[in-house]
């Protein structure tokens, strides 16, 4: 896979394992970056806890910006940080168990992707 993935799951300040259970579980390795760590292709950046992620320039910057939706780490700053660095480039993919939350979070989407489309995982659909 030619392109970084990044994930972020609303942990708030909770320990995550996210990285080692993807880096186990697949060919891709995965980690919680550093601050201004350089962005590298085939490479899994998944959002520390309390921090939101962000893409800047060919590098991932760690945030304790305002909370979303009563949480850090959010989707919606790093949606809007890939769109204003990628563009068009960006693929959105998230998964959202809560019907009126998944709705927005689409909207989100297309919005800072100048209304291209998003995918949604529905895990009783699946």
């Amino acid at each position: 896979m030619p392109n970084a993935v990044f994930a972020v799951l609303h942990i708030d300040q909770s320990r995550s394992i996210l990285p080692e259970l993807l880096t186990k579980s697949g060919k891709l390795t995965a980690t919680h970056p550093r601050a201004e760590e350089p962005i590298s292709r085939g490479h899994i950046y998944v959002a520390p806890p309390d921090r939101h992620l962000l893409i800047e320039d060919g590098k991932v910057c760690l945030s304790r910006g305002p909370r979303k939706h009563f949480t850090r780490s959010a989707i919606d700053p790093l949606f809007r940080s890939a769109a204003a660095t990628y563009g068009p480039r960006v693929i959105g993919v998230f998964w959202q168990r809560l019907q009126a939350q998944a709705e927005e979070q689409i909207e989100t989407l297309r919005h800072f992707l100048e209304r291209r489309p998003a995918v949604r995982f529905e895990p009783e659909k699946a």
